[in-house]
């Protein structure tokens, strides 16, 4: 069974950030990569998700971060990074 991001989950990333927990998913985007725009090209994206995130380090401060472009099975739809789950979190609890 393939896991789905989902709210709760505590992650990183493959480029080194993290950890942070999702605190929200907007699913079934289609914009174009920021690149891809600002270059005039605004040809829709493979649908993704649009995460917000709370840091969990207390250096990053309370603001909320943002996680854009992943698919629910946390690869990116416009390079190699991925989402790692280090945790299940409520995830976990669901499933009971």
């Amino acid at each position: 069974m393939k896991m789905k991001l989902q709210k709760g989950m505590i992650i990183n990333t493959s480029y080194g950030t993290g950890p942070y927990e999702i605190k929200k998913i907007k699913s079934g985007c289609t914009c174009p990569e920021y690149h891809r725009t600002i270059n005039g090209d605004d040809t829709p994206s493979e649908t993704h998700n649009h995460i917000v995130v709370k840091y969990l380090d207390e250096k990053q401060g309370s603001a909320p971060g943002y996680l854009n472009g992943y698919r629910d099975d946390g690869s990116n739809v416009w390079n190699d990074d991925k989402i790692i789950v280090k945790s299940l979190n409520d995830y976990q609890l669901s499933l009971f």
